[in-house]
């Protein structure tokens, strides 16, 4: 996260960079507030706990995977 918090401050302009950077602070913590109680639901429907937690895992691991491949098709690479 330091990385997009960094990206995200020198991307606003000078006087709004503590905006932006309380904004994805604050989007963050949301973001990880709404991914563990929906998780957690599914977990709890599944019935017995581990039918549960592999449909949440399962549910996390493409979020991340779609996370990684909408990162790396949006971000331009750098040529050195």
């Amino acid at each position: 996260m330091p990385a997009a918090t960094t990206a995200v401050v020198e991307a606003a302009p000078a006087d709004r960079a503590g905006l932006a950077s309380g904004a994805i602070n604050a989007a963050r913590q949301v973001g990880g507030v709404i991914g563990v109680a929906l998780l957690g639901a599914l977990v709890a429907a599944g019935g017995p706990i581990v039918p549960g937690l592999r449909i949440g895992l399962a549910i996390a691991g493409a979020a991340f995977l779609l996370g990684a491949a909408v990162t790396m098709s949006t971000i331009g690479h750098r040529h050195s």
